[in-house]
């Protein structure tokens, strides 16, 4: 198991459940330990969005920016860490016990120290550190994921090469909020569960992405856009990975069978 859960999280304190909406904001007054500095840079800021956005693709949970205030849920700034080479971010979480079995985050901040060299591309560029992936690895810490020893996922205590979410990254984030099922009226990336599952797109030209170790998936459109997909075991170890299949309106059935290791997508019928 290449991910490791806190006992806290977003919304509802029980896993599999949604975080609801949480609203973030670019801290720019100065509220309780102020930050250093704003992130006033276009592309710093757009990199964050995109890091917010990577996660909300994935799990069931909502990451809303608002102009900063102090009833914001989550405020991101620069800080001075200490010095270049150290800890590059840092996330803090205060949340509160109910009767659920997880605490539940009122608020979190997130600063990223100053002293770095930061790249303003997704990835690293020679000596200068992925501030987008950076930005991953703390709100995923607000999220309630700890640290892994799997060096291939974002949630490694050290900064490494890996781009982007993974598959174990995924996996303990919707072990915590559930996959996102939800589409709104544009186009969606919408992330196939290993549960059986319904998935509503609303509208636009949505994604389905299949990920995990079902070696078979079958889907239906009933005609209004609620896609539903089920999964079953067929008893075969090959596993798909990230296999993407857009739904237009019209598709009626398709079977997504693993004829190799990341899968076919034929018509069944």
């Amino acid at each position: 198991m290449s991910y490791t859960l806190a006992n806290y999280k977003w919304g509802v304190g029980e896993k599999g459940h949604s975080g609801g909406t949480v609203t973030w904001s670019f801290a720019t007054l100065s509220l309780g330990t102020a930050f250093a500095r704003d992130i006033s840079n276009p592309l710093y800021q757009a990199l964050i969005r995109d890091a917010f956005q990577a996660w909300e693709d994935v799990a069931n949970i909502d990451f809303v920016e608002v102009t900063d205030s102090a009833q914001s849920d989550l405020r991101l700034g620069w800080d001075h860490i200490d010095g270049a080479y150290g800890v590059i971010g840092t996330a803090q979480s205060y949340y509160s016990r109910t009767t659920s079995a997880l605490y539940s985050v009122t608020e979190a901040e997130i600063r990223f120290d100053l002293a770095e060299n930061w790249s303003t591309s997704k990835t690293a560029s020679g000596s200068a550190l992925s501030f987008y992936t950076t930005a991953l690895h703390e709100i995923g810490h607000t999220m309630g994921l700890l640290h892994t020893d799997d060096p291939d996922t974002i949630m490694y205590p050290t900064l490494t090469s890996q781009p982007d979410l993974t598959l174990h990254d995924i996996e303990g984030a919707q072990l915590m909020y559930g996959a996102r099922m939800w589409g709104t009226a544009q186009d969606d990336l919408l992330v196939a569960s290993k549960a059986a599952s319904v998935i509503d797109g609303q509208a636009g030209l949505d994604t389905v992405r299949f990920e995990g170790t079902l070696s078979h998936y079958s889907v239906t459109d009933d005609n209004t856009l609620n896609i539903e997909v089920y999964a079953s075991q067929t008893g075969r170890t090959q596993e798909l990975k990230n296999v993407d299949l857009q739904l237009p309106i019209s598709l009626l059935w398709l079977c997504l069978c693993d004829t190799n290791a990341f899968g076919k997508i034929s018509e069944a019928g």
